[in-house]
Protein backbone atom coordinates (compact mmCIF):
# COMPACT_ATOMS: atom_id res chain seq x y z
CA UNK A 1 0.00 0.00 0.00
CA UNK A 2 1.31 3.43 -0.96
CA UNK A 3 1.99 5.95 1.80
CA UNK A 4 1.09 9.50 0.81
CA UNK A 5 2.89 12.42 2.44
CA UNK A 6 -0.01 14.80 1.69
CA UNK A 7 -3.76 14.39 1.94
CA UNK A 8 -6.74 15.91 0.10
CA UNK A 9 -7.12 19.55 1.16
CA UNK A 10 -3.43 20.09 2.01
CA UNK A 11 -1.81 23.26 0.66
CA UNK A 12 1.42 22.67 -1.25
CA UNK A 13 3.96 24.44 -3.44
CA UNK A 14 5.41 22.95 -6.59
CA UNK A 15 9.20 22.70 -6.91
CA UNK A 16 10.35 23.36 -10.46
CA UNK A 17 13.81 22.83 -11.91
CA UNK A 18 14.69 25.68 -14.23
CA UNK A 19 17.75 25.83 -16.44
CA UNK A 20 18.82 28.43 -18.97
CA UNK A 21 18.21 27.62 -22.61
CA UNK A 22 21.01 28.01 -25.14
CA UNK A 23 21.39 31.65 -26.11
CA UNK A 24 19.22 32.92 -23.26
CA UNK A 25 20.13 34.29 -19.88
CA UNK A 26 19.04 32.47 -16.75
CA UNK A 27 16.66 35.31 -15.89
CA UNK A 28 14.84 34.89 -19.23
CA UNK A 29 14.51 31.14 -18.69
CA UNK A 30 13.16 31.58 -15.15
CA UNK A 31 10.58 34.11 -16.34
CA UNK A 32 9.36 31.77 -19.10
CA UNK A 33 9.10 28.76 -16.77
CA UNK A 34 7.63 30.57 -13.77
CA UNK A 35 5.20 28.57 -11.66
CA UNK A 36 4.00 30.34 -8.57
CA UNK A 37 1.44 30.29 -5.86
CA UNK A 38 -0.11 27.83 -3.54
CA UNK A 39 -1.89 24.72 -4.75
CA UNK A 40 -4.44 22.48 -3.03
CA UNK A 41 -4.34 18.69 -3.22
CA UNK A 42 -7.67 17.59 -4.73
CA UNK A 43 -7.09 13.86 -5.29
CA UNK A 44 -4.67 11.07 -4.40
CA UNK A 45 -3.79 9.15 -7.56
CA UNK A 46 -2.31 5.67 -8.02
CA UNK A 47 1.45 5.42 -7.65
CA UNK A 48 3.80 5.47 -10.60
CA UNK A 49 5.56 2.25 -11.65
CA UNK A 50 8.45 3.10 -9.32
CA UNK A 51 6.08 3.39 -6.33
CA UNK A 52 6.14 7.20 -6.10
CA UNK A 53 2.74 8.67 -5.18
CA UNK A 54 0.98 11.08 -7.55
CA UNK A 55 -1.48 13.85 -6.78
CA UNK A 56 -3.99 16.00 -8.63
CA UNK A 57 -3.57 19.60 -7.50
CA UNK A 58 -5.31 22.86 -8.34
CA UNK A 59 -3.87 26.34 -8.22
CA UNK A 60 -5.61 28.50 -5.63
CA UNK A 61 -5.22 31.60 -7.83
CA UNK A 62 -6.46 30.49 -11.26
CA UNK A 63 -8.07 27.13 -10.37
CA UNK A 64 -6.05 25.31 -13.06
CA UNK A 65 -5.48 21.62 -12.30
CA UNK A 66 -2.66 19.20 -13.06
CA UNK A 67 -1.02 15.96 -11.93
CA UNK A 68 2.33 16.00 -10.12
CA UNK A 69 4.66 13.51 -8.46
CA UNK A 70 5.26 13.65 -4.73
CA UNK A 71 8.94 14.61 -5.22
CA UNK A 72 7.75 17.85 -6.87
CA UNK A 73 5.80 19.02 -3.81
CA UNK A 74 6.59 20.82 -0.57
CA UNK A 75 4.17 21.77 2.17
CA UNK A 76 2.99 25.38 1.82
CA UNK A 77 2.36 25.51 5.56
CA UNK A 78 6.03 25.01 6.45
CA UNK A 79 7.45 26.76 3.38
CA UNK A 80 10.06 29.36 4.40
CA UNK A 81 8.99 32.95 3.79
CA UNK A 82 11.38 35.18 1.88
CA UNK A 83 12.73 38.23 3.66
CA UNK A 84 12.40 41.58 1.97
Amino acid sequence: MTEYRFKVGDLVRVWVSVSARPGEGAVDAITKNHISGIHEVTCLLPSMDNGEPQYRIKCCADRGERVVRECQLASAVHFPQSRR
